[in-house]
C-alpha cells in the first residue's frame, strides 16, 4: 500500500470509530464494556495505521538521502577553469630563464 492509500485507511477508520462511539454511549456518556473493547480495537488499528505511515515516511526519506550524488561532477575540462589566469603559451622564454 501507499502512504496516501493508508493515510485514507486511517481517515475512514477514525471516522468509523467515532460513529462508533456516538452510537454507542449510554445514558451516562459511557461506554459499556463490551463496546469499549470494541473502540480500544479501533484505537489500535488507527495507531498501527500511524506507525505504519510513519515507517514508509522514514524509509522515502532515507531512500531519497541515499539517492543523492555524493560528489559533484566534473562540467569543465581539467584546466581550462576561468580561474586560471597563466598558460604556458602566456609565459616568455625570458621569464622562465629567470
Amino acid at each position: 500500500m501507499t502512504i496516501l492509500e493508508l493515510r485514507e485507511k486511517r481517515n475512514t477508520a477514525w471516522n468509523a470509530a467515532k460513529a462508533f462511539l456516538d452510537s454507542h454511549r449510554t445514558e451516562k456518556g459511557t461506554l459499556t464494556a463490551e463496546d469499549d473493547a470494541t473502540y480500544s480495537r479501533m484505537e489500535q488499528e488507527i495507531a498501527d495505521l500511524g506507525q505504519e505511515i510513519a515507517r514508509l515516511e522514514r524509509q522515502e526519506a532515507l531512500d531519497a538521502e541515499l539517492n543523492k550524488p555524493v560528489n559533484k561532477p566534473l562540467t569543465t575540462k581539467p584546466g581550462n577553469s576561468t580561474t586560471d589566469k597563466a598558460r604556458s603559451s602566456d609565459i616568455s622564454c625570458s621569464q622562465v630563464l629567470v
